[in-house]
């Protein structure tokens, strides 16, 4: 709520352009805990009820609210965080389910990288992923060659589609391997994702 009133605040000084503070405080509030088992109306009319600055900054709660609303749902990361960050955040919290058989020979670990796979695409809003062994490892609390086995893994269970092999290059600016993920086996990723196949 305070990161709310200092948006506000900023508003008022014309520090803030006034269309981007919305976005900024539904960001906010997002990021407190407990915030998604809250309707984003709740949240927008509690904001602005709660906060004299707010109401100073826009005196319309309707106006408020719908662009607050508005901005809630393109939201993809919250304060700190990158893309693969909040793919291993939303792995957590929304679990996309593998086929059953395949499910009863994977790892916990394995099932939350499918998910990853699937929120990432989501941030990202694309089904065209690179799956760096380090750097999302580093998210998943795992070794690299742990996410190596995890990529194997789903490219023969055809949840992944390679595209284009990795290109290493001594200095360490090559480029990870390109893949697909198939977004069109669940219907939360099927919504949320402009598929390139």
């Amino acid at each position: 709520m305070t990161e709310c009133a200092d948006i506000a605040r900023d508003v008022t000084a014309q520090l803030t352009p006034e269309w981007y503070a919305p976005f900024e405080m539904a960001r906010q509030c997002r990021g407190i805990d407990g915030a998604e088992h809250l309707t984003p109306l709740a949240v927008a009319s509690h904001v602005h009820a709660q906060s004299p600055e707010v109401r100073e900054a826009f005196p319309g709660s309707e106006d408020f609210c719908a662009a607050f609303l508005h901005a809630w749902k393109k939201i993809k990361t919250l304060p700190g965080e990158d893309v693969l960050t909040a793919a291993a955040r939303m792995a957590d919290r929304f679990t996309l389910l593998i086929d059953k058989v395949e499910q009863e020979q994977a790892t916990a670990g394995y099932k939350r990288f499918i998910s990853f796979c699937g929120h990432l695409c989501v941030g990202l809003g694309t089904d065209r992923i690179k799956l760096p062994c380090r750097e999302v490892g580093a998210a998943l609390g795992v070794q690299p060659k742990t996410v190596s086995c995890y990529r194997q893994l789903a490219l023969e269970q055809g949840y992944l589609v390679l595209l284009k092999r990795h290109n290493h290059v001594p200095n360490g600016r090559g480029e990870a391997t390109l893949f697909r993920f198939r977004v069109e086996l669940w219907e939360y990723t099927r919504s949320q994702v402009k598929t390139s196949a």
